[in-house]
C-alpha cells in the first residue's frame, strides 16, 4: 500500500488556493489599468488596418491622433 504524505497535500492545496486567487485578480485589474512612472513614447503606425482605439503621433502634423474604426481624428483638437 502507498502511503501518501498529508502534509505535501497541504501545501498543495495551499498553492492551487493562492495561484487561484492571485493570478485571476492581477489580470482583471491590469485590463484597464496603466500606470507609468515616467514618459510614453508614442510613435506613427504603419498598419494599413488598425483596430478602432489605436493611438499614434503623426509627425507630419506634429499631432496626436486616435483611429475611430474609420479614420484618424485629432486628439488634441487642433
Amino acid at each position: 500500500m502507498i502511503e501518501s504524505n498529508p502534509t505535501y497535500h497541504n501545501y498543495s492545496l495551499v498553492v492551487l488556493i493562492l495561484v487561484a486567487l492571485i493570478i485571476p485578480s492581477a489580470y482583471t485589474l491590469a485590463q484597464e489599468n496603466l500606470e507609468v512612472e515616467g514618459a510614453i513614447k508614442v510613435g506613427d503606425t504603419q498598419t494599413a488596418e488598425p483596430a478602432p482605439g489605436t493611438i499614434r503621433f503623426n509627425p507630419a502634423t506634429n499631432d496626436f491622433e486616435g483611429w475611430n474604426g474609420l479614420y484618424w481624428i485629432s486628439l488634441t483638437g487642433f
